[in-house]
């Protein structure tokens, strides 16, 4: 058995603009009752537009033994609060796995080198990576197997500023073994007979 990491990074956006009180709809067959939209709703309606799912995104995993899975996820851009929902696939597997975890994690990285406390220059690229949560999942003869992770509402969206860099990525761990002989996915195995 053997452990390998993969990352994938996406972006996180704000809901900004957000005005929950809305005034109520006005007739639109009354003279003068024409209203404009509101730059809250401008915004949310942009908002909306990035990250709406509009094709899957599919990834290939691999080691150096060959393709150990495929990832779809159904969108790369997610508001705070939603919920990533990713399905991986083993049937065009070259490498058998046995259970995998993903982690979704930010990572804030220096841009610059920046002068600690007590007078100490700190490098470029002092990184701090934190896990906001995971899922853990045996897949040992199946086909495809999904996740579902959830994104903080108190977490911080991507951002890029002159010193700091904070980006969200999803971390693989896949235990992989030997391959199998005569392993046919989706079918009930059978004791032998005799």
């Amino acid at each position: 058995l053997k452990l390998f990491n993969i990352t994938r990074t996406f972006r996180i956006i704000p809901s900004v603009g957000v005005d929950e009180n809305l005034k109520a709809e006005s007739n639109p067959f009354l003279s003068g009752g024409i209203s404009h939209a509101t730059i809250s709703q401008t915004v949310m309606a942009a908002v909306d537009e990035i990250t709406a799912p509009k094709r899957p995104h599919m990834f290939s995993m691999t080691n150096a033994h060959g393709k150990v899975a495929t990832m779809t996820l159904f969108k790369k851009t997610f508001r705070l609060g939603e919920d990533i929902l990713g399905i991986l696939s083993f049937e065009e597997a070259d490498v058998p796995c046995v259970q995998y975890s993903v982690h979704l994690e930010t990572v804030e990285q220096l841009a610059e080198d920046v002068v600690g406390e007590h007078g100490e220059v700190k490098t470029e690229g002092m990184s701090n990576t934190t896990v906001h949560s995971n899922d853990y999942v045996v897949c040992a003869f199946a086909s495809d197997s999904s996740f579902r992770l959830s994104i903080p509402m108190h977490a911080s969206p991507t951002f890029h500023t002159d010193t700091v860099h904070l980006k969200w990525r999803l971390r693989f761990e896949f235990v992989t073994s030997a391959p199998l002989i005569n392993v046919v996915y989706g079918e009930v195995c059978k004791a032998p007979i005799g």
